[in-house]
């Protein structure tokens, strides 16, 4: 397998990849699952278990600290694997999983990007230096709207990147 061949600091990066890359689907997970769209398809704000309500609003309560650890890990996984991997070469082994795991990644950051600033409990943060709420914005609430298909894509596309990543990583 690929993971462990080649020298230790070889080794060493590719786990250290693989490890950051795992903090990053973890912490994504916790966004995604506190999220408002995704309690809401569950009716968790409004359910009659109280129980369940409470767990959720705590839950919720540390969806900024979710992205603030997701936003770090992510750059640190980048740059990692940038310095260790490079950008795809044409001729070199398995150039084509390479290119699918770059593109996927050059698309996910897109994603993250569009959902981070589609996130309502990003708006707040933004009031704060608005006079004027986003959310009454017509070209905002637009784009707010397909929140949840963002979302979707996003976790299509993390997919091919995560396969693609480990057909780099154990045949290379």
């Amino acid at each position: 397998m690929g993971i462990f061949k080649g020298s230790i600091q070889d080794i060493y990066i590719h786990w250290l990849v693989l490890l950051l890359g795992i903090g990053v689907l973890l912490s994504g997970i916790a966004i995604f699952t506190s999220c408002r769209s995704f309690a809401s398809f569950f009716n968790l704000p409004y359910t009659k278990n109280q129980a369940l309500n409470k767990i959720y609003k705590q839950y919720f309560r540390y969806h900024s600290i979710y992205w603030i650890v997701f936003l770090n890990l992510l750059l640190v996984h980048l740059m990692v694997t940038i310095t260790h991997v490079r950008l795809p070469a044409n001729g070199a082994p398995f150039n084509t999983s390479h290119l699918f795991v770059f593109y996927s990644s050059i698309i996910n950051f897109a994603l993250v990007l569009t959902i981070f600033f589609s996130c309502r409990t990003m708006v707040s943060m933004f009031n704060f230096f608005r006079s004027k709420s986003l959310l009454n914005n017509r070209i905002y609430k637009k784009f707010y709207k397909y929140h949840v298909f963002y979302w979707l894509i996003l976790a299509i596309s993390i997919v091919t990147h995560i396969v693609f990543g480990m057909i780099h990583a154990l045949n290379t």
